[in-house]
């Protein structure tokens, strides 16, 4: 919505520009933010998109567990079954039978999680949208620099791999931070390690707030001078 705004606003004063005889530019009209940029509602978005991908990996767990729990009772049923002079399955059936709507009720827990996360995702997704805008209009970001910050802190939240959005940008930004952004020689030598499950978003939460602060100071992430 913001974006749609905005880009209303330039085509109608470009349009009026040039209804007035003037030869229509870019630069006619210039939207520019001043407040500070509201970080609380997207690490609130984001804690809310974490959270949801824990549950959904506790239950993923717990899935795994009964699931292998029920191929066991399967196979010492079958033993017993085979067994010429088979003793009691003391009450093996039963076990099966629970274990098996254990994993109907854990499916079902799990789809309604993964709703949950898709629904926090494109909460994610809004917020990084419109912290970027107000980034682009509160620092006047070039074009170029526009496009190196949407590649580190994505609006794109995806679902598909093992990796959630918050560890994929918290190495992202790191990147940043250890090389366009770095001040000293101690940032520059700072080793990325490989992707890993964080444990909260604290950390993330920290270095997109320190990228964000060193954009307004004047930084450039395209290599020029701002």
């Amino acid at each position: 919505m913001p974006q749609e705004l905005c880009q209303r606003l330039q085509s109608f004063f470009t349009d009026a520009e040039a209804q007035q005889g003037h030869s229509p530019h870019v630069d006619c009209f210039t939207i520019t933010y001043k407040d500070a940029i509201p970080l609380e509602e997207l690490y609130t978005s984001m804690d809310r998109h974490w959270q949801a991908q824990q549950e959904v990996r506790a239950t993923e767990a717990a899935l795994a567990d009964r699931a292998q729990q029920h191929r066991a009772v399967q196979k010492r049923l079958l033993m017993r079954f085979k067994d010429r002079q088979p003793s009691s399955i003391a009450h093996l059936d039963l076990l099966l039978a629970q274990t098996f709507q254990q994993l109907l009720q854990l499916g079902g827990q799990q789809e309604e999680q993964q709703a949950s996360v898709e629904a926090a995702g494109r909460q994610l997704s809004a917020s990084v949208r419109l912290i970027l805008q107000l980034v682009q209009y509160g620092v006047g970001m070039s074009a170029d620099d526009m496009a190196v910050l949407r590649k580190h802190l994505s609006p794109q939240v995806s679902h598909c791999g093992a990796t959630g959005w918050e560890e994929l940008t918290e190495a992202s930004v790191t990147h940043l931070l250890s090389n366009q952004l770095a001040k000293t020689p101690q940032e520059k030598a700072i080793q990325l390690l490989p992707f890993a499950q964080l444990m909260d978003t604290q950390k993330v939460k920290k270095h997109i707030s320190i990228l964000l602060e060193r954009l307004y100071q004047g930084a450039s992430l395209s290599g020029m001078a701002a």
